[in-house]
């Protein structure tokens, strides 16, 4: 019953969490494309293509990572190790 009221509990956390950071990604995204067309207009075709990649590979790595179930990695396997003689 403690797991069905802490699922609950993340719900709602996560819903809220969501609520506050919706407008702020909005506005970035808003602003994110006002810097753009502002330097298609400065910058060469080549140098506002680079940017743009530029631009994308910092978006891409500041996204969280997803969490890698290796079952394997979390247990060592029993044929390892020293044997005993």
């Amino acid at each position: 019953m403690s797991n069905e009221r802490d699922s609950e509990s993340n719900k709602n956390i996560r819903e809220k969490v969501r609520e506050v950071t919706r407008p702020i990604k909005e506005n970035v995204h808003e602003h994110e494309k006002e810097l753009n067309e502002i330097l298609k207009g400065v910058l060469s075709e080549k140098q506002d293509k680079k940017w743009l990649k530029y631009q994308k590979s910092i978006i891409e790595s500041l996204q969280p990572k997803k969490a890698e179930n290796n079952n394997q990695n979390s247990r060592p396997s029993r044929g390892s190790g020293m044997r005993r003689q």
